[in-house]
């Protein structure tokens, strides 16, 4: 009988976890959800919960900014504040 071959499956597992982290990443930065929680958090009073919040704006996972149009007819630039 002859041996049975291996599949390449070695490292399967940290690959579908690494696949997973980053739909969780892309997430969370969509969503804004570290900020938000972070907000509701610090208004209750948990400590250091608005500093992650603070954090978390700054590195791309805060609140989203609003954008306004300005300019002559026809030509509009956005504008973040």
């Amino acid at each position: 009988m002859p041996r049975k071959r291996r599949s390449n499956q070695a490292g399967q597992g940290i690959k579908e976890i690494v696949a997973g982290a980053k739909k969780v990443n892309d997430w969370l930065r969509k969503t804004k959800a570290i900020s938000k929680v972070a907000g509701v958090l610090g208004s209750a009073g948990v400590p250091y919960a608005s500093s992650i919040g603070k954090v978390a704006g700054s590195v791309g996972y805060g609140k989203r900014r609003r954008s306004t149009r300005i300019g002559v007819k026809g030509t509009h630039r956005k504008v973040k504040f």
